[in-house]
Formats: structure tokens, sequence, C-alpha cells
């Protein structure tokens, strides 16, 4: 069985510079532009009650990470709720 680990933003705060994430994501774009595949955004839209979930995917085969970035809004919170899911490829 595959172990999840969760993590909250105070946990992953501070384990990077902003230029390091820069450059992560500067190189997750060069892989995307050689064709790794991907998933443009896709907003999914609820009217009663209403609210939106909104997710983008990638893999990236070079970095060998596979995930995205997702969150959701509305239905009835006043705040986003943000997940970055992460996979080890």
């Amino acid at each position: 069985m595959t172990e999840t680990l969760f993590l909250t933003s105070e946990d992953v705060a501070g384990l990077a510079t902003p230029a390091e994430y820069v450059d992560a994501v500067r190189e997750g774009y060069r892989q995307r532009g050689e064709g790794a595949p991907a998933e443009p955004r896709t907003k999914l839209l609820n009217d009663e009650p209403k609210g939106m979930l909104t997710s983008y995917a990638a893999v990236l085969p070079e970095t060998g990470a596979m995930g995205g970035y997702m969150y959701a809004a509305g239905f009835g919170a006043a705040d986003a709720w943000f997940a970055t899911p992460l996979f080890d490829a």
C-alpha cells in the first residue's frame, strides 16, 4: 500500500527560496513545451449550492513528478480551499 502524506502550508513554508520555486516552475514549463502531457484548466460550476471546482494537471517525465493544482470556492464558505496533489511518477 502506498503511504499518503498530507502537508499544511506551515509544513512547506521555507522549504525553498522564491528563486528556487521560479526555477522549478520554469523547468515544468520547459518540459511542457517539449511535449510533457498536461491538462488545461478545468472549471466545474454548480448553481445550487453555488460553487466551483477548478483543476490543472501535468506529468513531468524528466522530473519524475506528476500532479496538479486544484481549488474549490463557494458552497457557503467565505474562502477558497486549495490542494496540490503531487505524485512520484
